[in-house]
């Protein structure tokens, strides 16, 4: 496996992961 491919891909999800999470808590807050 590409290691650049790698990185880029575990960029992604962890940047996904928090905006996912960050967007959780706004949610819980409001309610």
């Amino acid at each position: 496996m590409n290691v650049t491919a790698f990185v880029v891909t575990l960029i992604i999800v962890l940047g996904y992961y928090f905006y996912f999470t960050r967007k959780q808590r706004i949610n819980s807050r409001e309610k």
